[in-house]
C-alpha cells in the first residue's frame, strides 16, 4: 500500500491537509480537507502507516480521529 499526503490550497494563502491510501489491487481511496495544520496531519499519517490502515478502512479512521 501507499500512504499519501494531499495538499490544497485555500484562498486565503493557507492550505487544507488530507490523506489518500492507494493499494496495488487498484483501490484507492483519498480524504482530501482534514486540516489545516501540517503537525496534525502528519500525525494522523504516521499512525495510519504504523498500523498498515486499508483504502476500505480510511473514512471510517479519520472519522474517528477527527472526533477526539
Amino acid at each position: 500500500m501507499d500512504y499519501y499526503l494531499l495538499a490544497e490550497e485555500c484562498e486565503n494563502l493557507c492550505e487544507n491537509y488530507g490523506v489518500e491510501i492507494s493499494c496495488a489491487s487498484g483501490e484507492d481511496v483519498a480524504v482530501p480537507g482534514i486540516t489545516p495544520s501540517q503537525n496534525k496531519i502528519t500525525g494522523l499519517l504516521a499512525l495510519l502507516l504504523q498500523h498498515t490502515v486499508t483504502p476500505s478502512a480510511l473514512r471510517d479512521i479519520v472519522d474517528d480521529w477527527l472526533l477526539q
